[in-house]
Order: C-alpha cells, then structure tokens, then sequence
C-alpha cells in the first residue's frame, strides 16, 4: 500500500500523503482507478502545467490538484460507457473505458500515464498523437466530449509517436 501511495502521489504530484492514502483507501488500493477516478473527476480550468523534466519521465500533461474516488463517472450506472482499445506503437493493445461525458483531453491524460498504472511493461512516447482506427482521423487533445465523436460502444485509437527519438 505504501508503494501505492508513493506511486500515486509521483503521478498525481499530490504532496498531501493522507488525501492520497484516502483516496486509495475509498478505491480499495486500486492504483490505476484510484488514479483514473482522480484525473477524471478534475476541474481543468484549474490546473497547472507540469514541467517536461518532471521527476516521472515521459509525464508532460496538467495534472489535477484534487479528485473524489467516490463519485467515479464511469461508475454511474445511467451513463454510457465507452470502450477504447488503444493501439502503442509497438503493437501492444490495452484497454479501458471511459464515461460519453469524458472528455478526449481525458483520453489523452489516462494515455500518457497508463505506463504507470498498468502491470505489463509498456512505453509509451513522450509525444503522440491519437488517430480513430475506422475513420483514420487524428482526434486531437480537446475539451470536447466523447459524445461529440463516433466512438461508442467501442473504438480503436491507434498511437502514434511523433517523438523522433522513439525511431531510433
């Protein structure tokens, strides 16, 4: 649990050990909804931009300053859930799913730091892209909700690098 909470606070950049450890006691120490929950339950026009040398690398997005586990939106169960299968460059699939009322900034949040919440060793590029599969249109990172585009039930989100030194 300890290795959670340190975890969890890294990603998050929470200096507040006892918010982290509450928040990770409510999601039942599930790192990966624990972090989820919390990216997701955000009020972007209060965060702030982390630097790119942060102390995780490869974590270059704004992270929230605070979340609630006991409100997950995807947890509801009026609301519609998505499934998003995302593709790495290296062919690697996983997967999660997120709420219509996500937004595509939420996506890309949850892709930058799913290295970190997910138990295979995968890498994800410092920069990317994320192109639909079946319309093959870039879908950039915007505020706009997942309702808003052709992605329910399920989509395929291809990765791509756009970080030259991942060619190498």
């Amino acid at each position: 649990m300890e290795n959670n909470v340190k975890l969890f606070m890294e990603v998050t950049k929470s200096t507040n050990e006892k918010e982290a450890k509450d928040i990770l006691e409510i999601c039942q120490g599930n790192l990966e909804e624990a972090i989820s929950t919390y990216l997701s339950k955000v009020d972007f026009e209060k965060m702030d931009e982390i630097p790119d040398s942060g102390s995780i690398p490869g974590v270059r997005r704004r992270i929230p300053e605070k979340g609630n586990c006991k409100e997950n939106i995807c947890e509801r169960k009026e609301e519609k859930i998505e499934k998003t299968n995302f593709v790495l460059p290296n062919g690697i699939k996983i997967q999660n799913n997120f709420s219509l009322n996500h937004t595509i900034e939420n996506i890309y949040d949850w892709a930058e730091c799913c290295e970190y919440l997910e138990d295979n060793n995968i890498t994800i590029p410092y920069k990317f892209e994320l192109i639909c599969g079946h319309t093959k249109s870039v879908l950039y990172n915007t505020k706009r909700k997942i309702k808003d585009f052709d992605l329910y039930p399920n989509a395929v989100l291809n990765m791509k690098s756009l970080d030259s030194s991942d060619e190498e």
